[in-house]
């Protein structure tokens, strides 16, 4: 009987062992989404918001702990490092394994600065000029796999150059900071700041339009180009058949993105239609004045890029100061900041 006995406490305890083991692992298989979750487009946009401030926050940080040998120089590259798993952890629920294989890119990238700083400060020329290589060999894989992963929303003419100018921008960056012209290197961070924001809303707008059934409330951050699935009276009536609607409608202005450098004046505007029709793109001074058209006529739904030589109406070079970029497409309008440092020559 005590022999008995044992047996069964025993076979309770390892039934409840079992129990213990197993519903956790159950809970653990049952938390992965069968499909994407559903969340408002604003906390969307302003996640993709931080996650970008965040990266050229820390890379700031990092410049300036390994050029100046600051004391908190590992823990600093430790924050910078986590930004890639922020990113890939923000797109997993929509992409799946290719979010981890972009993430791992960007953390190649982040990596990779590291070493062009460590470089840098002991004046290695050889090992600079192989680390700066394999940073941009690495941005146009970024861009690629980008592309690949969402061709409509991140086509590679656009998330190309994004990149090489993130890049650009933060290389000019830890330059001056390491030569000492500070004022440069301000400069270049209210740039980087620029092109930060531009490229948060790149990722999260194409996010958006191409898993639009997974947003609520897309007209607040697209406007136009996010048809809502509230009726205006914030009801969720009839959300089957609205979505139907959302997923078949393409916006006629999905991106709009202004490239090249305030010194030389001539700048690349590259934007993606999600329709063919009228589009108009000029150029206004601070009065709200048109002193340029660049294009003005009928174009078809995708890819496209213009470039505005920094001309103006009569055919003389346009003054240094504040312009904008406005793009017309249908009824949707995007403009673009345009800060031009001197004329072209």
């Amino acid at each position: 009987m005590k022999l008995k006995h044992q047996l069964v406490l025993g076979a309770i305890a390892l039934m409840a062992a079992i129990t213990l083991v197993a519903f956790p692992l159950q809970g653990v298989f049952a938390a992965k989404p069968s499909s994407s979750p559903r969340t408002t487009a604003l906390a969307a946009h302003d996640l993709w918001r931080k996650l970008w401030e965040d990266h050229i926050t820390w890379t700031r940080v990092v410049i300036m702990s390994v050029l100046d040998a600051l004391p908190g120089n590992a823990t600093y590259q430790a924050r910078l490092i986590e930004n890639y798993e922020d990113m890939e952890d923000a797109l997993a629920p929509y992409y799946g394994e290719d979010a981890e294989v972009l993430g791992d890119l960007i953390q190649d990238h982040l990596l990779i600065a590291v070493e062009i700083l460590n470089a840098a400060k002991i004046n290695d020329t050889a090992a600079l000029d192989d680390a700066k290589a394999r940073w941009y060999a690495n941005g146009h894989d970024i861009a690629v796999k980008m592309s690949e992963m969402n061709p409509q929303f991140w086509p590679l003419s656009m998330g190309d150059p994004m990149w090489t100018e993130h890049l650009d921008a933060t290389f000019d960056e830890a330059v001056h900071h390491l030569t000492g012209d500070f004022a440069a290197e301000v400069n270049d961070y209210d740039q980087i700041v620029d092109l930060a924001m531009d490229m948060a809303d790149f990722m999260s707008n194409g996010v958006m339009l191409q898993f639009r059934d997974s947003f609520s409330g897309l007209r607040c951050v697209l406007g136009q180009n996010g048809r809502s699935d509230e009726d205006d009276d914030g009801d969720d009536d009839d959300q089957g058949e609205d979505n139907d609607e959302q997923s078949a409608a393409q916006p006629a202005l999905v991106s709009f993105h202004a490239q090249g450098s305030p010194l030389v004046g001539a700048r690349t505007f590259q934007f993606v239609l999600g329709q063919s029709g009228p589009v108009s793109l000029a150029i206004y001074d601070l009065s709200g004045r048109q002193v340029a058209s660049v294009f003005q006529g009928s174009l078809e739904a995708g890819s496209h890029a213009m470039t505005w030589n920094g001309r103006v109406a009569d055919g003389s070079n346009g003054a240094a100061g504040i312009y904008f970029a406005r793009i017309t497409a249908g009824s949707e309008s995007q403009s673009v900041k345009l800060v031009e440092i001197k004329p072209l020559n």
